[in-house]
């Protein structure tokens, strides 16, 4: 069983201010958040794979109960009873059918599997819902006030739960949970730069094997089995070519004197990393390296600006007005930066102030949201040179009482050059 990595703190303080009793989630990376728990079906089976002319539904269910006091609660199907051991929840109730013959030889199980078997032997027929108002009875939430996930559940198990639980007031709380995991624990960062650290060697090692005439495909294959050897899932290696937008997949080559944008990032146990550099074909023309110059300090700018308070807005200016200092116009480049985390981007987003809110029944925030301590951002910069070249930056960093860290070390003081001087 692993050890629990959610901010359960920063969880209970945003309930209570929100006068909810509890939260119920239910997409893949809230239920992973608030309990440890993953089933790699959970966002990819849909409805019409096991029921043809279906619908897209998500079909494997799981739901996670987390108590503003008291201990969570994990709901899986029978099939993943053993999977969801592995979670650090106590609570795991099953919920729904699932065929299992009877041992023909049975023998004596350790004491762990031995409690999946019995759990096993024990489960009945209730759906989900049912289990889930049992798990709040349970608890003794049925006058309560409950933030729900409500775009994960169908509109029928809303209805559902409400005929069970009459007595129940269901908030909305998407984006509150995507505020909590906003700002992560010592454990989440520690997660964050193994994956970090996992895609810089990955990257490294696919650059040491490129030089002209390697296609997109070699090096992106380089990044996704080195990224592998080391333990972590593949997400993403980009390229740009001549600064046409971006490539995934191609068997196109890298040509002598190229300039090239590339972005790539793996997941470790879950967590995602996302960064990117400059890769030049042999000696960086003048013009490239002063678009990487320029490009290398947007980051540093927007780095130099992060503190507890400073808003996302404050941050993308600063990286905006680096690059016009450089002579790249706010036309020419989106300097940005975002969260990461249990998925791609998380919160904050630091963007231009568009006046936008983040907002559900639980929470109303400006989404020009201010940094936290322990919020890990990426910084970018890219310059996409139409029909020329291309450049990239891109770090994560650590947001401190006092400013912010490298979540790992990243050297982006120089393009990376293929067959010539760095």
């Amino acid at each position: 069983m692993t050890q629990p990595l959610s901010n359960r703190a920063r969880a209970a303080r945003l309930m209570a201010e929100s006068g909810i009793e509890a939260v119920v989630a239910c997409s893949p990376a809230s239920v992973r958040y608030l309990t440890g728990y993953w089933c790699w079906l959970a966002p990819l089976f849909k409805h019409y794979m096991v029921a043809p002319g279906g619908s897209d539904d998500l079909v494997v269910r799981n739901v996670a109960l987390l108590p503003h006091q008291g201990p969570e609660c994990l709901i899986v199907e029978p099939y993943w009873a053993l999977d969801a051991r592995e979670s650090w929840v106590e609570d795991v109730r099953l919920a729904g059918g699932a065929s299992f013959a009877p041992a023909t030889a049975a023998g004596e199980l350790p004491d762990d599997l031995a409690g999946v078997a019995a759990a096993l032997a024990a489960a009945g027929p209730g759906d989900l819902i049912t289990t889930l108002a049992a798990a709040l009875s349970d608890r003794g939430l049925t006058r309560a006030r409950i933030g729900i996930e409500r775009g994960a559940f169908r509109h029928e198990e809303l209805v559902e739960l409400a005929r069970l639980l009459p007595n129940v007031e269901l908030l909305d709380c998407t984006s509150l949970l995507r505020i909590v995991r906003a700002v992560k624990t010592a454990p989440e960062i520690a997660l964050l730069a193994e994956a970090a650290e996992i895609a810089e060697r990955a990257a490294l090692a696919a650059f040491a094997e490129a030089g002209e005439g390697v296609t997109v495909s070699a090096l992106a294959r380089a990044f996704r089995a080195r990224s592998a050897a080391d333990g972590a899932d593949f997400d993403h290696f980009a390229v740009s070519i001549r600064g046409l937008g971006f490539l995934c997949e191609s068997e196109r080559r890298l040509a002598a004197g190229s300039a090239l944008y590339v972005d790539f990032g793996c997941i470790y146990r879950g967590w995602f990393s996302d960064s990117g550099t400059t890769l030049c074909v042999g000696e960086p023309s003048a013009g490239a390296l002063a678009d990487f110059a320029a490009v290398r300090d947007a980051v540093s700018a927007g780095a130099a600006a992060m503190a507890p308070g400073v808003r996302g807005s404050a941050v993308q200016a600063a990286m905006q007005a680096a690059l016009a200092e450089r002579g790249v116009g706010s036309g020419d480049s989106y300097p940005h930066g975002h969260g990461v985390g249990l998925e791609v981007r998380d919160y904050p987003v630091l963007t231009p102030d568009s006046g936008a809110v983040i907002g559900d029944d639980c929470v109303e925030l400006s989404a020009d949201l201010a940094l936290e301590p322990g919020m890990v951002v990426n910084l970018e910069a890219p310059v996409l040179r139409l029909g020329e070249r291309s450049v990239h930056c891109e770090r994560t960093f650590v947001v401190t009482e006092d400013g912010c860290r490298g979540l790992i070390a990243q050297d982006r003081n120089a393009p990376v050059v293929l067959g010539g001087r760095a």
